[in-house]
């Protein structure tokens, strides 16, 4: 068994490829986003089957996002694996230090974002949550 989660998001974190900074600044932007995420969750254990990709006009009711956000958004959807499942895990939380890592981070925002979010990951609050995080059983 091999052990995935998954990172819902409303930031843009597109796989854009885009590391030169004088090029078309939203794909930067966008490749900033995600590596600001892939290096937080890394701090923890090394990342591996990294992949990222959106969908777009998601019913926010089929998501677990803050209660702020109504109707239909973009959402970013972050796959990855561990060596370890228990990586992130604090009591019966198996997300804690994901969530408490992850929370406040800075990015930046308006990229290609439909839903109005604050300029960081917000994986607390009941309202304004951006980012949640998923397990995926993979047989």
């Amino acid at each position: 068994m091999e052990y995935h989660f998954t990172a819902y998001t409303l930031v843009d974190i597109t796989d854009s490829k885009c590391n030169d900074p004088r090029g078309n600044s939203k794909f930067f932007l966008q490749t900033q986003n995600l590596s600001m995420l892939t290096q937080v969750l890394s701090l923890r254990s090394q990342l591996m089957t990294i992949k990222s990709t959106f969908t777009e006009q998601c019913n926010m009711d089929d998501y677990e996002f803050g209660s702020e956000y109504t109707g239909l958004h973009t959402v970013w959807k972050f796959v990855f694996s561990s060596e370890h499942q228990t990586t992130w895990l604090r009591g019966d939380s198996l997300f804690y230090h994901a969530i408490a890592d992850t929370n406040t981070v800075p990015i930046y925002p308006n990229l290609n974002e439909t839903a109005n979010i604050n300029k960081f990951f917000d994986s607390t609050s009941a309202d304004k949550l951006n980012i949640y995080f998923k397990e995926v059983l993979i047989a």
